[in-house]
């Protein structure tokens, strides 16, 4: 399945998260969940060119340094690559 994939805040937080949704159908939009709960900012995030993996820069479990996350198109199974 085709995703597709945005960073987007709220009025409410300063938090800038990112969310996937599948293309076709009526997926509804999932916000992928990674580091620790709270405040984060995520930053280009972008597909791989095969659209099976999501790379995103975050700022999730370190407030203060942008770390390199990995993790499925469908926003599941991330893990950290930097340290």
């Amino acid at each position: 399945m085709a995703h597709t994939r945005w960073v987007q805040s709220t009025a409410a937080t300063t938090s800038k998260q990112t969310y996937v949704r599948g293309t076709s159908g009526n997926a509804s939009a999932t916000m992928v969940n990674i580091g620790r709960d709270g405040e984060r900012i995520d930053f280009r995030s972008r597909l791989s060119p095969d659209s099976t993996t999501l790379a995103v820069f975050s700022t999730a479990g370190d407030k203060d340094q942008k770390q390199l996350w990995i993790l499925n198109a469908d926003g599941l199974n991330p893990h950290k690559v930097t340290i």
